[in-house]
């Protein structure tokens, strides 16, 4: 195997890796790691990526914003409040 073949093999688990923990963690508010760990696993992720240009992709975290919000947790009313501002002279 080739170095630019075992640089993207690395790359792509390491992606399948963030991938699982970002459902655990926001799709099932299950985390497996901590976020230190995660935060590392991130960061490699975006290194190689940096020392490696042609890695980038559509699953790269430095392209993602955000996530679906979890099903997890129940949706509350909100109930609507007049607010009176008060002007003190």
């Amino acid at each position: 195997m080739k170095d630019k073949d075992k640089i993207k093999k690395k790359y792509n688990d390491k992606i399948k890796e963030l991938k699982k923990h970002n459902n655990l963690y926001f799709s099932k508010d299950k985390p497996i790691i901590t976020d230190e760990d995660y935060d590392i696993l991130k960061n490699e992720i975006l290194k190689l990526e940096d020392n490696y240009p042609y890695l980038k992709n559509k699953d790269s975290p430095s392209k993602s914003i955000g996530f679906k919000p979890s099903k997890v947790f129940k949706k509350k009313k909100t109930r609507s409040t007049n607010v009176i501002f008060i002007k003190y002279f």
